[in-house]
C-alpha cells in the first residue's frame, strides 16, 4: 500500500475532488476531500507530501476494478477518514462527501446552544 506520496501540484479539478500529482515522469490523479483541494489549490507547481489511502473501486464480479488513491493533508486526517470509513454502510466516496460538509454549519454552533441549555 502506498502509505504517501511526494510530487508537484499538477492540476487541481475545481469540479471534483481530484488533484495530479507529478511524481518524476509520472502523473498520479488523487483524489482529495474539499478541504484538501482548496489548500493544494494556491501550490500549483510547487512540491508537497500527501498522506495516503489505496482502494479499488468498482465491480470484483465484471472484473472492472480500479486502483484509487485518496490523499490528505496530515496522518491525523487519513486516520479519521479511515475511522469514517469504519461505519457500516459508509464508502470511501460517502466519507469523502462528507468532507465538504462536515465543517459547515447547519444551524446554532455547540457553543452557543450550550448557552441556551444552561440558561433554562
Amino acid at each position: 500500500m502506498i502509505t504517501k506520496i511526494s510530487g508537484a501540484v499538477e492540476r487541481v479539478d475545481t469540479t471534483g475532488n481530484s488533484i495530479e500529482l507529478a511524481v518524476g515522469p509520472v502523473v498520479h490523479e488523487v483524489l482529495v476531500t474539499d478541504l484538501v483541494r482548496r489548500s493544494l489549490q494556491q501550490k500549483l507547481g510547487q512540491p508537497v507530501t500527501l498522506h495516503t489511502l489505496e482502494y479499488l473501486e468498482g465491480n470484483p464480479t465484471r472484473g472492472n476494478l480500479v486502483p484509487r488513491i485518496v490523499g490528505f493533508l496530515t496522518e491525523v486526517e487519513r486516520e479519521f477518514f479511515e475511522l469514517i470509513c469504519e461505519v457500516d454502510g459508509v464508502g470511501v466516496r460517502t466519507a469523502s462527501a462528507c468532507g465538504r460538509r462536515c465543517g459547515r454549519s447547519s444551524g446554532p454552533s455547540a457553543r452557543s446552544r450550550r448557552r441556551s441549555t444552561s440558561r433554562t
